[in-house]
C-alpha cells in the first residue's frame, strides 16, 4: 500500500530544513549497532505533463527504493535516474502505463522518465511517484528515513527512543503506522462485516419466514387432511424443516462459494477507487466456512420452525368442508 517493509520508520515534514533533520535521524541510525540497514526518501513536487498534454504537479519520493522495495502489481522499483515508478491513481490520472515515458520538469529542464512499475498507494491522497534521479533545487515536502533492526521484536523500543530523541519526527514501528494510518479504516470495515452478518441474519430468517407462511397457507387443505389422519403439528414442522434444510444447504454453499470467490473481485473494484491495485482477502476458515453459513442455515431453520407452526392453528373441520 506505499509502504515499505522495514521495521522503524520517521516522517518529517512542516518543520524547518527537512533535509538536514531527516539526515540527523539517519546517521543516528547509521551509528547504532541495532540497526541493519537505513534509508531516506524525500519528497518533491514536480511538473509532469499526461499524456494527453495537459500539465500537473506530481509529488515524488526520491531515493534508494531498492532497499525497502513496496509491492508493484506492475513492474518494478525505478533503479535509474531515467525511471519513475507510478502509483495506480496517478498513472490513472496521467493516462500511462508500464513502458511509457513521462514528461517532467526537474530544475527547469523536461525529462522522459520511463515508467518502471505501478504500485498501489493508499497515503497522500494515492497519487504519488517514486524515483531515484537528483531532486535539484525542487523544495522538500517531508522525508522519510526508514531502518531495519537486527532484531525486529524491539521496534517499538526503539520507536520510542528515538521519538524521545528526535521531537520534530514521527517516529513509529511499521506495526504503529499502519495501526494509526488505516486503523479507523480497517475498524470501520469491520463493523461494517459484522452489521453485514447481522442484516443478513435478519433478512434471511425474515424471507424464509414469509416464504414459509406462503406455503402453510398453500398447502392448508393438504395440512387439514393430513391432520385429520392423525399427523401432529410436529410432524407437519419435521417436513417443512426437511424442505428448508435442502434448499438452504443449497443456498450457503453457493453463497459461500461465491463470497469467498467473485466476493473478492467485487470488492476489489471498490478498493481500486481508493489507490490499491490488487489485495487479498485474509479469510478466517473457520468462520468464512463453518461459522458464518452454519449461522445462516440455522437462521432459516428457526424461521422455518415458527412459519410452520401456523400450520397447528389451521381449523381442520372448516378447512375441509371449504
Amino acid at each position: 500500500l506505499g509502504i515499505g517493509a522495514c521495521d522503524l520508520r520517521a516522517d518529517v515534514q512542516a518543520v524547518g530544513d527537512i533535509p538536514g533533520r531527516a539526515s540527523e535521524i539517519a546517521a543516528a541510525l547509521a551509528a547504532d549497532p541495532e540497526t541493519l540497514k537505513s534509508v531516506v526518501l524525500t519528497a518533491r513536487a514536480f511538473p509532469v505533463r499526461g499524456k494527453d498534454g495537459s500539465e500537473s504537479s506530481l509529488k515524488v519520493e526520491l531515493g534508494d527504493h531498492s532497499v525497502f522495495p513496496v509491492a508493484y502489481s506492475e513492474g518494478r522499483a525505478p533503479g535509474a535516474p531515467d525511471e519513475i515508478a507510478l502509483s495506480v491513481l496517478s498513472a490513472q490520472d496521467l493516462g500511462m502505463r508500464v513502458g511509457d515515458r513521462l514528461a517532467a520538469a526537474v530544475d527547469g529542464e523536461w525529462r522522459d522518465l520511463r515508467v518502471a512499475g505501478l504500485y498501489s498507494d493508499v497515503t497522500n491522497g494515492g497519487k504519488t511517484a517514486k524515483a531515484a534521479f537528483s531532486g535539484g533545487e525542487a523544495p522538500v515536502l517531508w522525508a522519510v528515513v526508514q531502518a531495519s533492526l537486527r532484531d525486529p521484536s524491539r521496534s517499538r523500543e526503539k520507536a520510542e527512543a528515538y521519538a524521545s530523541a528526535f521531537p520534530y519526527a514521527k517516529v513509529s514501528s511499521l506495526q504503529e503506522y499502519v495501526s494509526q494510518t488505516f486503523g479507523p479504516t480497517i475498524r470501520a470495515i469491520r463493523s461494517a462485516s459484522r452489521i453485514s452478518l447481522g442484516v443478513a441474519l435478519v433478512l434471511a430468517a425474515l424471507i424464509t419466514l414469509l416464504f414459509v407462511r406462503m406455503l402453510v397457507a398453500r398447502d392448508r387443505v393438504s395440512i387439514a387432511a393430513l391432520r385429520a389422519l392423525g399427523f401432529r403439528n410436529s410432524d407437519l414442522i419435521r417436513q417443512y424443516l426437511a424442505r428448508s434444510a435442502l434448499v438452504a444447504g443449497i443456498g450457503v454453499l453457493a453463497g459461500s462459494l461465491m463470497a469467498n470467490t467473485l466476493g473478492e473481485s467485487l470488492v476489489g473494484v471498490l478498493i481500486s477507487l481508493f489507490g490499491a491495485a490488487s489485495f487479498e482477502f485474509a479469510a478466517d476458515p473457520l468462520s468464512a466456512y463453518i461459522l458464518i453459513p452454519l449461522a445462516v442455515a440455522l437462521a432459516a431453520l428457526a424461521a422455518t420452525a415458527a412459519g410452520a407452526a401456523g400450520a397447528g392453528r389451521i381449523d381442520v373441520a372448516q378447512t375441509i368442508r371449504e
